[in-house]
Order: structure tokens, then sequence, then C-alpha cells
């Protein structure tokens, strides 16, 4: 197992998924950003909870952890030995109605302090996601501000777009994640472009209208097996170029204001993958969760519009 040289990271980001009453069938549920107390930018403390809300009277429940994704690449539990969580029915009457962990809890044996980690669950349930800037010491009761978030557990294939991006010029920062829950490499390439406010002093764009005024290299992300991957402030890692000015990093002085939207293609098409996004007000740490949809814009891939001659993407 490869957590003994794995970073921590901050995350935001999303999970779960409600399935079917009249199913009694073993689920896997992905929860792709769980933190056991991560400190963060400006003063933030990141921790993790996770309610499972039984959405009808059933037999015992059992909680049972499949896998953990990590940076370095992840690992498979042994079923024999796997953390595992149960709460036996006593009665209709006094059932438990719903169940909580700590990112602590899901994240034992993991020296990562933040990770992707699939649960399975028999029976009819809900589960979700709650990601806190707790603003206190680990331990502490998650009274901060968060996002409770639910998801489909189902993994993305094929291309995925984030809707909802601002850079803000250090107002905002957005974290993007990815995780692959399988045993072979993966390599993502994330686009986007930009409508520029104030280009080069030569004006202002119209904001009503997306305009490819300025093209990004893409920006590669490879996940190993089991991996892991969360690009924090992702505008401050990107390459931008223009056909005028060559490329030059990251979005200081460049007068970008927003709005974007990211695309992102994986390698193999036909590869499962799960991916996120946070969108943060740095004054406040107040987070917000951007959902990731399937598809690209317009039904093109975005590989298929070349950069400018200056920008050599990968």
């Amino acid at each position: 197992m490869s957590a003994l040289r794995l970073r921590s990271c901050v995350a935001m980001a999303v999970v779960v998924l409600v399935t079917s009453a009249a199913s009694a069938a073993a689920t896997t549920y992905v929860l792709p950003a769980v933190v056991k107390g991560v400190p963060g930018l400006n003063g933030s403390f990141w921790d993790s909870e996770v309610r499972i809300l039984l959405l009808a009277l059933q037999q015992d429940i059992v909680v049972r952890r499949v896998w953990v994704a990590v940076e370095g690449g992840g690992f498979v539990d042994d079923p024999a030995l796997a953390p595992t969580w149960s709460f036996p029915v006593l009665s209709a009457r006094d059932q438990a109605r719903m169940i909580v962990l700590k990112g602590s809890d899901l994240l034992v044996g993991v020296t990562a302090a933040h990770a992707a980690v699939a649960v399975e669950i028999s029976g009819s349930v809900a589960v979700y996601l709650h990601n806190v800037n707790s603003q206190g010491a680990q331990g502490a009761a998650l009274l901060g501000s968060g996002q409770l978030i639910p998801g489909a557990s189902s993994p993305f294939v094929g291309p995925v777009t984030i809707p909802w991006a601002t850079s803000g010029q250090g107002a905002f920062r957005m974290s993007v994640g990815f995780v692959n829950p399988s045993s072979s490499q993966l390599t993502l390439r994330v686009f986007t472009s930009a409508v520029l406010m104030v280009m080069n002093g030569q004006g202002v764009q119209d904001p009503r209208y997306w305009l490819d005024a300025i093209a990004l290299q893409p920006l590669v992300v490879v996940l190993p097996p089991w991996g892991w991957h969360q690009v924090d402030d992702i505008f401050s890692k990107l390459v931008w170029c223009t056909y005028a000015n060559g490329c030059w990093p990251g979005y200081a002085g460049s007068g970008h204001l927003g709005p974007d939207f990211f695309e992102v293609e994986p390698g193999d098409p036909a590869a499962p993958y799960f991916a996120y996004a946070s969108m943060i007000y740095s004054p406040l740490n107040d987070p917000e969760f951007v959902a990731v949809i399937p598809g690209s814009v317009g039904g093109a891939l975005r590989s298929d519009f070349p950069c400018p001659p200056s920008c050599s993407g990968p």
C-alpha cells in the first residue's frame, strides 16, 4: 500500500447517491473527497462527516470500506480485514434512521489525510458527504461553513464539463479533483478558454458572449491505479496563450475576471473516473460545490480545436 508516501491536500467536494427503495443488494458508494483534519489556506481547517440515511426499515445495516484512492496510488481492501461498521436493528420503534461517520473513521489505517473512499452498503439508503471548514482543531464540532452534496456513485466515462468557474483575481479559488477507480493508469486533459474582460489594454470584451479570446494550454493530470489528485487554485496552474503575445503561466496580471468553464477529456475514452469541483470565496473560506456534467460543450471535443501556434498543447 502506497499511502505512506502520500501528501495531504485540501479538498471539497461531492458525493453520493440514493438507491432504489426496493433494492436490498449491496451497493458501492464513492465519496471522492474525504478529509480527516486538513489545514487549508487563510486559516481554514477542513474535516468530513458522512451521513447515511435509512430510507426504509430494514435489517442490520453494515457499512464496509471497499477501496481508498490516494495521491500516489491507493489500494483495495481485503474483505476479511476491511474496516466495517455495523448498526443492528433493535425494533421498528427505536431503530436508528441515520448513521454518522467521520473522515477519520473512513480513513482509519491510511496515512494520507485526504483521499477518495468507496463504501459498500446494503439496503435502501441515501449517502451524503459533508466537507466543512470547522475553523478549529481536529476533533472539534463541525460547525463552520461547508458543503452537503448529493451526487451519483456511477463513474463518468468519456468527456465531462465543469460548467461554472470564476477566477476572480484572487477573491475566489477553485479546486478540481479526479479519482481513478480502476487498476489501470489514467491520463486526463483539462481544457478551458476565457472571456477576457480587458486584454492587453485593447478594450473590453462583451461579457454576454462566450469568446475564445484567450486559449489555455491543456493541463495534464496522470492518475495511477486507484489514484486521486486535486488541483488546488487551478487557475494559477494553467498556461495562457494568445496569437499575439505567446504564452505565460498563471492568471496574475492578465486582467481576467471570468466567467469560465472547463472540459475534461480522458486519454482512454472507455476508462471510468470521478470528477468534482469546488469554488471557494477566499476571504471567508466559504465553499460552493460545482457539479460536473457528462459530455463536451457543443458535442465537440476541445482537443479538436488547436490552441494558438505559440501553444504547444500536450
